[in-house]
């Protein structure tokens, strides 16, 4: 067995458990085997762990990352360690996954290896089914989903990246394949009910703000429309003479920018793992500052309830008082406890109803937000 395979093999020393007298105790082995053989057959039988339980996770963090201009004038043992020491930087910044485009099937393997040792995931394409959307190559009577088994059960893998084709026939066979993917609990790269971070700018298009101030706006943006899922941050790096990349070419990345974008990736997945799969509405507060700017959205999970105050402003703090009805649901709403901004803070300040309602006091800058859990 080689090195690479060995990574991902669980370390089983570490579940064996020495007897008292240094001995396995065969006999209460063997005794316990049975008990949980019988105890199976009168629960009924339970299906194998389907694909989609390591997709049940929170809320995913994640950045489009094209290969291409890794390939660019470049030996494939360069192409990939330049790949190798993006996929670093990506990891360190706090990115969960990366969105993998303009990879070869044959190349997929390889670099959910790579994404493994660094503790992320990744979602990577598959041309056959890329080229069924497209050009309808697949018969009906050929037509499968089924992924190679150790793409699909890679521990790193993450889903697969498809883009809808043109036209309303590419439209038709996307969803057939989207459908067929979901069945198997396989997710597909997206955007939906993912927000997504454009590199470049802010909404406007200039950079008169600093980059962190625009992403973080853009991430609660994101958030109060109702992105509970995830956000895709679009996208890592781009080809030398073109625009839109956090990283052109093989520039080093701006460290201030590289900072700001950590920044993000801290505040997304501390309050993202809070809100994830969370219904989103439209909450109208009794009583609130005048600005037309000013969003309130109650986030909804079972009986957990969080509040979201966003200003969506570019240039216009907002500032004073917010009262917010008690009545959202049974039992009555007693008290808010603000979620802090970053993960090293445990405590945020706690706001209680009065005989008017939940008042809470906002200083809320430019495209920032607050974020409270109701209790």
């Amino acid at each position: 067995m080689d090195s690479k395979q060995r990574v991902f093999l669980p370390n089983l020393t570490r579940a064996v458990y020495p007897s008292p007298v240094g001995t396995v105790n065969l006999f209460a082995i063997s005794l316990l085997t049975s008990f949980c053989v019988l105890a199976s057959l009168l629960a009924g039988c339970q299906s194998p762990q389907r694909t989609t339980d390591r997709f049940a996770q929170s809320y995913r963090v994640a950045i489009r990352y094209d290969v291409e201009p890794m390939m660019v004038n470049a030996s494939p043992d360069r192409a990939w360690r330049r790949i190798e020491t993006d996929l670093g930087r990506i990891a360190r910044m706090g990115f969960t996954e990366v969105k993998v485009h303009y990879l070869l099937d044959s190349e997929r393997e390889r670099l959910l290896d790579t994404a493994a040792n660094l503790g992320i995931r990744a979602s990577v394409p598959d041309q056959k089914l890329q080229d069924y959307i497209n050009l309808g190559l697949l018969g009906s009577s050929t037509f499968q989903t089924n992924l190679p088994k150790p793409i699909a059960e890679h521990p790193s893998f993450a889903g697969v990246v498809l883009h809808p084709g043109m036209g309303i026939e590419a439209d038709a066979r996307f969803e057939k394949i989207r459908n067929a993917l979901v069945r198997q609990g396989i997710p597909i790269a997206e955007p939906t009910r993912i927000g997504e971070l454009k590199s470049a700018g802010n909404p406007n298009g200039d950079r008169k703000r600093p980059a962190a101030q625009v992403w973080l706006h853009r991430f609660h943006q994101a958030l109060a429309a109702g992105a509970t899922a995830g956000f895709t941050f679009d996208r890592y790096k781009t080809i030398s003479g073109e625009k839109g990349g956090f990283v052109v070419g093989d520039r080093a990345p701006n460290t201030a920018d590289e900072a700001g974008l950590e920044a993000v990736c801290r505040r997304a997945k501390h309050w993202g793992r809070r809100v994830a799969g969370a219904s989103c509405s439209e909450l109208t507060p009794l009583s609130a500052p005048a600005s037309e700017a000013f969003e309130v959205k109650l986030f909804s999970r079972g009986a957990r309830r969080f509040v979201l105050l966003f200003n969506s402003s570019e240039n216009a703090y907002i500032r004073g008082e917010v009262i917010l009805p008690d009545k959202l649901a049974q039992p009555s709403i007693r008290r808010a406890v603000e979620i802090p901004k970053t993960p090293d803070r445990t405590l945020g300040k706690v706001y209680r109803t009065g005989v008017q309602g939940l008042s809470i006091t906002i200083d809320i800058r430019p495209g920032d937000a607050m974020l409270f859990e109701l209790f």
